[in-house]
């Protein structure tokens, strides 16, 4: 099975011609990896793809997945609104009167995105915990306040990490 044919069996798009009558998916896929001795490297990128959409632990990857698609077809359908803001505080959503003062068009949505957000969040903590890495590595880590500020990045990165964080 190659990497398509396996991509297709995955999302549930085709059945392997090999597939043993009552088989499941998950006895058929232990069978397979366990003959080409690859089932550490499966393991692997399904922890893999866990950690890159930030997928919750005790939460099925398929479902997660699954979840942020309809968060982001949502809101590709949403009918947008456009606002129109321009210097000071005045806010429209009249093109023709944006024209007029040349506003900035600004998309809302109101939609609840919680897997992307937490995927987001993730993204952010990241690049804290890079800072606080590239810190350590070109600061003098001796003296306490550098310590200090170090270990307040790095809890800053599980804050944005949890969703804690503003």
């Amino acid at each position: 099975m190659n990497v398509f044919e396996m991509e297709g069996f995955l999302r549930g798009k085709c059945l392997p011609g090999d597939m043993k009558v009552n088989e499941t998916n998950v006895e058929y896929l232990v069978r397979k990896l366990g003959q080409a001795g690859e089932l550490t490297a499966a393991h692997s990128t399904i922890e893999k793809a866990r950690e890159v959409t930030n997928c919750p632990d005790g939460v099925d990857l398929q479902e997660h997945l699954k979840q942020l698609v309809a968060e982001n077809l949502a809101l590709k359908q949403q009918e947008p609104k456009a606002w129109y803001i321009r210097q000071g505080d005045e806010v429209t959503t009249d093109p023709a009167e944006a024209k007029m003062w040349r506003g900035i068009p600004l998309v809302m949505a109101n939609i609840e995105t919680p897997a992307t957000d937490s995927i987001l969040r993730a993204a952010e903590a990241r690049g804290v915990e890079k800072f606080a890495t590239l810190f350590v590595s070109t600061v003098n880590m001796d003296t306490k306040h550098n310590q200090e500020f170090h270990k307040g990045t790095l809890w800053y990165a599980r804050q944005l990490r949890e969703g804690k964080a503003e």
